[in-house]
């Protein structure tokens, strides 16, 4: 039977078995629609689950620019229409139409001429979406902080319905002759496209939703995770999501666009800082090329979507306003109107299009990735980094820390000097100068780059400020570097040496166990404990700690002079003792800690003895390890009371457990985790049995209403 055919008898008969049914009248979002109501929600997610990809149309993109939209082709550089308005949000490339918010009102526009063919009214959009034919689109309305959700639906002929909801939605999709639409974050609803009818509907209690989409014939939705539309979704428990790997990046945009945001005006920040990839279908779901880019102005980072790593990294002379990733490639468009698209595995240039102007933002349907590199093969990515990290320019601050924080990474010795150098430089915006200094501290290689760092002292008459002293005696301590410890005892004395370098400097001393600068901290607290700079008395305070760590009486005979000594302020007093309190406190939590971890391994140790004096021939029922079955039985009897612990309108548990061999439950987690307090002490009376192996394992257990 083909598709096509299979599409219109799932279509007939999810219309058919609606007759009768609550919530399959004209209306759409109702509260007392049934949610996972059969066959319909079946029949839905069967028809999602494999979907007709629009054939793709020729390259184009659409540019924003100061009097309106040009759309001009990726394949010559040849304007196709242009038109004047007050374009207000970037434009979204729906099918054949290009969607954007002009003077107040969403307008929807043909592709092909630039002709005006739908209006959605007012209101804040939130995205498009399309089959080619339809477009999908998700408004708020009112208040931002209480926003209420509107959709429309319309074609070539213009607005087909529309439905008004009481609460927020997201970025809906049309495929299959259904509308998905996100909306109340945890809620999905499938409507006829045809006239909007509410089909089926789904409910999620521990996952966010956002947005939905199709792709690579697949649809999809998600916000935090990406999850396929399939029969999967029937069964909640059965869902697995994908995101990729989680890093720290500057303005830390969401590998999603939030679908309950409004999307943003055309020069505004969020068009120039965001990551941009395309999922590729399968189990699971993955990046395209393996690869998410990440766009801060005009620096690119092709970020590896598994680990926390550059593939590569360019920065280019203008900001990137447009970018869409494509097979083996990243097309990308600048804010002088140049259309570039990179490769995918090395960042270089395949092709290069002058779209005829400066450009605010771009919309891209472009093509995959083809042809031969247009220059040569690019500087390794230490290099690469390093010049991303050494810009002269104020504004990519976050950027450049990025780049540092990368270039951390990398355990070749030069590139200890490379970051000291960039961790030296005090005229760096804060974020930049912050990552190298932290990416120094933790160094392990490149002794002679921290010492010969920490031989220089700063002077104001030869306009030589002190070197990074507290990165460089944290990277000190992590490489066992006792040498320079007579090179850090000098920067103490040194009035040239910055405040605010002193405590992490003394803590750093302690922590290589220096015994012999003992002398050196006692004097230094001694001299300064009078001073009233606040940053001079947070070096007192960690001088005090240091020395009582690296010799106890000194330490000790320290605290008593300063607690008789009238000159000492009383709040300097109150510091060292609330440190000194918390550092014992520290001391006897890793005590406890370790002492814990001690008993496991005798009780481990114990199981293993028992297991070798079992005769050979005696057969062993322990299981090998913890299935889904042991934890059902181990819980039977206990979800009544654990159900007890849901509170307001959670609907389930989730409660997360790290299980010893022997049985014994170490950590609990529990979301939600307001009801922590009250399933911790149920689950903590639970036992699970012996296993074969013997390993520690994690065990997960629901708990619905």
């Amino acid at each position: 039977m083909s598709r096509p055919m299979s599409r219109w008898i799932a279509r007939g008969v999810l219309s058919l078995t609606c007759v009768g049914l609550l919530g399959c009248g004209a209306q759409a979002f109702e509260p007392q629609f049934r949610e996972r109501a059969e066959p319909e929600i079946t029949l839905a997610l069967r028809a999602l689950a494999e979907v007709e990809s629009p054939a793709p149309g020729a390259p184009l993109v659409v540019l924003t620019t100061a009097t309106g939209l040009r759309a001009v082709s990726l394949e010559d550089g040849v304007e196709r229409w242009a038109v004047e308005a007050d374009v207000q949000t970037s434009p979204i490339l729906a099918g054949e139409h290009v969607v954007a918010t002009e003077g107040g009102t969403i307008v929807g526009r043909r592709l092909s001429d630039g002709e005006r063919v739908f209006d959605a009214g007012a209101g804040r959009l939130l995205g498009a979406e399309s089959d080619g034919e339809r477009v999908v689109m998700s408004i708020a309305e009112g208040p931002e902080t209480s926003p209420r959700g509107r959709l429309v639906l319309a074609d070539a002929g213009g607005a087909r319905w529309s439905h008004e909801l009481q609460m927020p939605i997201g970025v809906a999709a049309v495929a299959e002759d259904l509308v998905i639409v996100p909306w109340a974050t945890q809620r999905v609803s499938f409507l006829q496209a045809e006239d909007g009818v509410e089909r089926a509907r789904l409910r999620f209690s521990d996952r966010v939703v956002g947005r939905a989409w199709t792709a690579g014939g697949r649809t999809m939705i998600g916000q935090h995770d990406v999850v396929l539309v399939g029969p999967e979704l029937e069964d909640e428990r059965e869902i697995v999501g994908w995101q990729p790997q989680a890093r720290p990046l500057p303005g830390q945009p969401p590998f999603l666009a939030d679908g309950y945001t409004p999307v943003a005006a055309p020069d505004g920040a969020a068009n120039r800082v965001r990551l941009v990839w395309t999922p590729v279908p399968g189990e699971p779901v993955t990046a395209r090329d393996g690869v998410l880019y990440f766009l801060f102005y005009r620096q690119i980072f092709a970020l590896e979507s598994d680990r926390d790593e550059a593939r590569w990294v360019r920065v280019l002379p203008r900001d990137v306003v447009g970018a869409e990733p494509v097979e083996g490639g990243l097309w990308i468009v600048d804010a002088q109107g140049r259309g570039s698209l990179l490769a995918a595995a090395d960042g270089r240039v395949l092709r290069e299009v002058e779209l005829g102007g400066a450009t605010v933002a771009a919309a891209l349907r472009a093509p995959p990735a083809s042809g031969e590199p247009t220059e040569e093969a690019r500087p390794p990515l230490v290099e690469q980094l390093l010049e991303a990290a050494r810009l002269d320019d104020n504004r990519l601050g976050g950027g450049r820390g990025l780049a540092a924080r990368l270039l951390g990474g990398f355990s070749e010795a030069e590139v200890t000097g490379h970051l000291v150098e960039l961790c030296a430089n005090r005229a760096s915006p804060e974020p930049a100068r912050q990552a190298a200094c932290e990416a120094l501290a933790t160094r392990t290689t490149g002794p002679a780059h921290v010492r010969a760092a920490l031989s220089h002292h700063g002077s104001f008459l030869a306009g030589r400020s002190s070197p990074p002293v507290g990165p460089l005696a944290r990277a000190a301590a992590s490489m066992s570097l006792r040498a320079v410890v007579p090179l850090l005892l000098r920067h103490l004395a040194d009035p040239s040496t910055p405040n605010a370098e002193l405590p992490v400097m003394l803590t750093a001393l302690a922590d290589m166990g220096a015994t012999e600068a003992a002398p050196e901290i006692d004097r230094f607290v001694r001299l300064y404990h009078a001073s009233a700079d606040a940053q001079l008395a947070q070096a007192v305070v960690a001088g005090a700690l240091a020395l009582r760590r690296l010799d106890a009486r000194r330490g000790d005979a320290l605290l008593a002079h300063l607690a008789g000594d009238p000159f000492t302020p009383d709040a300097l007093e109150g510091a060292i003792a609330r440190a000194v309190a918390a550092d014992e406190a520290t001391a006897s939590q890793a005590a406890a800690a370790a002492e814990r971890e001690a008993q496991r391994a005798e009780r481990r140790a114990r199981t293993v003895d028992r297991q070798a004096a079992r005769a050979p021939a005696r057969s062993d029922d322990r299981p090998e390890r913890i299935d889904a079955g042991i934890t059902e039985r181990v819980f039977d009897g206990s979800d009544r009371a654990l159900r007890r612990c849901l509170e307001g309108e959670a609907a389930s548990l989730r409660i997360s457990m790290v299980v010893d061999g022997d049985g014994e439950i170490g950590t609990v987690a529990v979301s939600p985790s307001e009801s922590q307090g009250c399933v911790e002490p149920i689950v903590r009376r639970l036992r699970f049995p012996e296993t074969r192996l013997g390993l520690r394992e994690q065990v997960v257990h629901r708990v619905r209403r």
